[in-house]
């Protein structure tokens, strides 16, 4: 990509997220907490969608501009740190995994409980750093947070809210279960390789 193709590629993408902005203020013409919201989702949308095309910088770009809108939007840290861990900017994806907040709103005043994400995303960068006690010590933390989410009536009701607004559904479950099955591999394997 030569100079000018990165001067106006910024350009293009500055005008497209003022072209939104400019949408969504008429789509929620005085209600500034909801066009604040749809621009938040909106960033972590297209930062997303950047990150699986792995245009990484402009991925963190639009993660923190949403969190400048919105500085407690879970969704967007959590990609932050998912971009920054892809860069291999391990310290500055623990920094953004430790700022996540432990529990996020929902619809009305449910709440989401974060601690999983925030264990299991921490034990991988640590793993990537090679630092196996620790990968360790937050993947098994992962485990029992998903163990005490699961004896805990909330996770029902969290369940069930994510599977009304479309965030949470059958196949995520089976995925849920896929992922405590291979973190147990993970630990598994890193305590074997630790053994002298």
């Amino acid at each position: 990509m030569g100079i000018f193709d990165k001067i106006f590629g910024i350009q293009n993408l500055e005008s497209q997220k003022k072209a939104k902005f400019r949408e969504l203020e008429r789509q929620f013409v005085g209600d500034s907490e909801t066009v604040n919201s749809a621009k938040v989702a909106w960033l972590t949308s297209r930062g997303n969608h950047y990150g699986q095309q792995n245009q990484l910088d402009q991925a963190i770009a639009d993660f923190k501009d949403a969190l400048i809108l919105n500085p407690n939007y879970t969704p967007a840290y959590l990609s932050l740190g998912l971009a920054y861990r892809a860069k291999g900017m391990f310290k500055e994806a623990i920094t953004i995994f430790e700022k996540v907040p432990k529990e996020s709103k929902a619809h009305g005043n449910q709440t989401i409980d974060r601690r999983f994400d925030i264990c299991f995303h921490l034990g991988l960068v640590h793993m990537d750093m090679g630092d196996k006690r620790k990968a360790i010590e937050y993947l098994e933390n992962s485990l029992k947070v998903n163990d005490e989410m699961r004896q805990n009536s909330k996770t029902i009701e969290q369940s069930e809210i994510l599977k009304k607004i479309g965030v949470h559904g059958e196949s995520e479950e089976g995925e849920q279960e896929e992922t405590i099955k291979n973190i147990k591999e993970i630990i598994k394997e890193l305590k074997q390789s630790s053994l002298p």
